[in-house]
């Protein structure tokens, strides 16, 4: 049998990057592959070698927009985290503020939704493929699955199912979505497809539904393509910390602020760090000092190993790619990005391999002294080192083969 599958991601390089393994694999097996996504996706979609359909038009994120995320932002520096959230507990807002922010984040999902599906229906019906394997935010593909009648495959990101972990998230899911897919004349919004492929380890994933059906699967990361440089791998003696928030962050909210008050604040200790940002993030962290290296558009694939702790902002690539190389983390989540990134920092500091910190209300000192714990406490290596171990007995891309043409037979 060969099929024809049609992949398909949303938004930003972060909701593509987990499916580029699974393709390579069914283009192994010899089957044929296209990615459906935006234009800003093309470049992403070519490197990595699987065929690039554009659909639809970009969103450019207008100043009301970024003005509503900055002002979630700064109120939640301003009032702090509530009473009961030191150690590792948790330091989400309320839940009213949690709709509140995911509500911010459903926005922009469903503006892709309405600029995509037009356009990845057209194609779909055109192409007629087999199976369709969706980013599980990119609702157009699954749209397009329902709207033809074509079996479709749900595709998680790194982390575990937010969809079953986070409170009232199918509820915002009608509720924002509800109205397009009636336009294209379809009544539920169940974006579940045949199954859903779980790439986060059993340690970090919620408690599953029984109703649904999941498969597990390794995460192999991928944050696309890059050149191996002698940095990488010679180091000083100091301890090496990457630290990052990644590019939909810098897309979110045009800056970089919470990299350089990590910069600031770990500019006397003896540290080296490398800073991997999105193009253009460079110029806007201004001098940073001999000990800081800024890399752009650089795949952490390829130094983090060498490192001996990631400091990020919870994005489920980033965590999932620190824990497939058993690196500690310390992780302190935006509240512009919704509540994914705090439940990535809960999971991660209750399997005790790293701290979730806020650098937006904590003190200097209560971050500087989490910094020193991680680096310097064996506990967090190891229980980042068993997370690994976890990540890589579960079956690879290429196992999963089998399962996807019995999806596409039905």
């Amino acid at each position: 049998m060969r099929m024809r599958v049609l992949f398909s991601a949303v938004l930003q390089p972060s909701h593509y990057f987990p499916l580029v393994p699974l393709g390579w694999a069914l283009r192994g097996a010899g089957h044929e592959v296209r990615v459906a996504h935006q234009p800003a996706l093309t470049r992403y979609v070519r490197e990595s070698g699987l065929a690039s359909v554009v659909v639809g038009s970009d969103m450019r994120i207008d100043p009301k927009l970024r003005g509503k995320a900055k002002e979630s932002q700064d109120s939640w520096e301003r009032h702090g985290r509530g009473a009961g959230t030191s150690g590792n507990a948790s330091r989400r807002p309320a839940q009213e503020g949690q709709n509140h922010h995911n509500r911010i984040a459903f926005s922009l999902f469903a503006d892709a939704t309405e600029r995509m599906a037009p356009d990845l229906i057209d194609f779909a019906r055109y192409w007629k493929p087999d199976l369709i394997v969706f980013d599980w935010q990119c609702y157009a593909a699954h749209l397009a699955a329902e709207v033809l009648g074509i079996p479709s495959v749900r595709h998680q990101s790194a982390g575990p199912d937010y969809a079953a972990g986070i409170a009232g998230w199918r509820d915002l899911e009608k509720e924002t979505l509800g109205d397009i897919y009636r336009k294209h004349g379809i009544d539920g919004v169940e974006p579940e497809g045949r199954f859903t492929i779980d790439p986060c380890p059993p340690s970090l994933q919620y408690e599953l539904p029984s109703a649904r059906r999941y498969l597990p699967t390794r995460f192999v990361p991928y944050n696309g393509n890059g050149r191996v440089e002698d940095w990488m791998w010679q180091r000083s003696w100091k301890p090496r910390v990457a630290l990052t928030v990644g590019g939909a962050y810098f897309w979110m909210m045009g800056s970089l602020d919470p990299v350089r008050r990590f910069i600031d604040l770990l500019a006397n200790r003896d540290v080296e760090i490398i800073a991997p940002v999105p193009q253009g993030g460079a110029e806007t962290l201004g001098d940073v000092g001999l000990d800081v290296r800024i890399v752009e558009n650089l795949p952490l694939e390829l130094f983090l190993p060498s490192c001996d702790l990631i400091i990020n902002h919870g994005g489920s690539g980033t965590v999932g790619t620190a824990v497939a190389n058993g690196v500690p983390q310390i992780i302190s989540p935006p509240t512009s990005m919704g509540d994914p990134p705090f439940h990535n920092a809960e999971r991660i500091a209750g399997a005790g391999a790293g701290a979730e910190v806020d650098i937006f209300t904590d003190s200097t000192e209560e971050v500087r002294a989490a910094v020193e714990a991680v680096i310097t406490t064996s506990s967090y290596r190891a229980a980042a080192g068993r997370l690994a171990v976890e990540v890589l007995t579960r079956p690879a891309p290429a196992a999963l083969v089998g399962d996807l043409e019995d999806a596409a037979l039905g």
